[in-house]
């Protein structure tokens, strides 16, 4: 299937959604596989595999290169494209895979909607964010909350992070589109500014720009 959105920001970052229907054989015959690429899903199980060949699929697509680039992992995990100007990140929920390159720190999440992400918010809704949250209660809301701070991770890149205490996303009204979020670690500062939209019944959220790149005294 088709691309189900693309979208080229006025920074330069692009960003694709892909509802993979389609099965493994379809991608391994249009991707050029690198030998550490060729490793890594060696060790994949069956779906794991299907979402890497998919994400590699929609990474290419979305560079506009004719030719190949390999889909490398740094020592923290984080994907990259080695030689080149992009920072990427990548997303998997049920049959969509999301994926985005800009040339500033990214992150990008996409959640299919479900009710079960209540059970869990605690986990990573700080008590502030939580009552922010509890005066609208409503699922889209919550999963903009969860996946602001999933790709907040996802862009400091180097683990170690306390979903509670060093990201933070500001009170934001859901039918704005956008939010501020911010990773605020002793060796790290970042605000972004975070975009939403819904796909399907799934969220997409992802950092449309890096705002500010050191702590306010």
């Amino acid at each position: 299937m088709p691309i189900l959105y693309a979208n080229t920001l006025s920074n330069g970052t692009r960003i694709g959604v892909w509802h993979a229907i389609e099965g493994d054989d379809f991608f391994l015959d249009s991707l050029t596989l690198f030998p550490q690429e060729i490793e890594e899903i060696s060790l994949l199980n069956a779906r794991k595999k299907s979402e890497w060949l998919c994400s590699r699929y929609l990474l290419h697509d979305l560079s506009g290169h004719n030719d190949m680039l390999a889909t490398l992992k740094n020592h923290y995990g984080k994907p990259y494209l080695p030689d080149t100007q992009w920072q990427i990140s990548l997303s998997h929920s049920g049959p969509y895979t999301a994926a985005v390159l800009s040339e500033h720190e990214t992150g990008i999440d996409i959640q299919v909607m479900l009710p079960k992400i209540e059970r869990i918010k605690t986990k990573f809704l700080s008590a502030r964010e939580l009552a922010q949250w509890e005066t609208s209660g409503d699922l889209q809301h919550l999963h903009v909350y969860g996946g602001a701070k999933e790709y907040l991770f996802k862009a400091y890149g180097k683990g170690h992070v306390d979903f509670k205490k060093d990201l933070f996303v500001a009170p934001f009204e859901y039918a704005s589109g956008t939010c501020l979020g911010t990773v605020d670690k002793t060796d790290y500062y970042s605000e972004f500014q975070i975009d939403h939209q819904e796909i399907r019944d799934a969220m997409l959220v992802f950092i449309s720009d890096q705002l500010v790149k050191t702590k306010p005294l």
